[in-house]
């Protein structure tokens, strides 16, 4: 699914190509006989509802949300107790405006993104 990261990161999930092209994209992967997806990308979780909504029956869904959740919580906890303090920041290998634009819409934060490359 090349385009998928794309279309998440521009907002078009909500949009009838967006629908149409992953649920193409999803029986493409239903016709190789996979039974399984793994939402290993931070973008995926976006997708999830669509896939328990529409692929339930068809895949198994494996989300590592909640181990990821427990780990920071874990790293922040050890943070915390050294009474360390950080303040928020963004950073992206990315478009900066694209990514502002995702936090604003879907967080409700309003902040600037710093451009970083490697």
């Amino acid at each position: 699914m090349p385009k998928l990261v794309q279309l998440i990161e521009d907002n078009a999930i909500q949009t009838d190509s967006f629908q149409e092209y992953l649920t193409g994209e999803l029986d493409k992967i239903l016709q190789l006989g996979i039974d399984t997806i793994v939402l290993g990308c931070t973008h995926f979780i976006f997708i999830k509802p669509y896939l328990l909504k529409h692929y339930k029956k068809h895949f198994t869904i494996l989300d590592p949300t909640e181990g990821v959740s427990n780990q920071t919580k874990r790293l922040y906890t050890q943070i915390t107790e050294k009474k360390e303090t950080f303040g928020d920041s963004f950073y992206t290998s990315g478009s900066p405006a694209k990514l502002e634009n995702f936090l604003q819409n879907w967080l409700k934060i309003n902040t600037e993104v710093n451009q970083v490359s490697f």
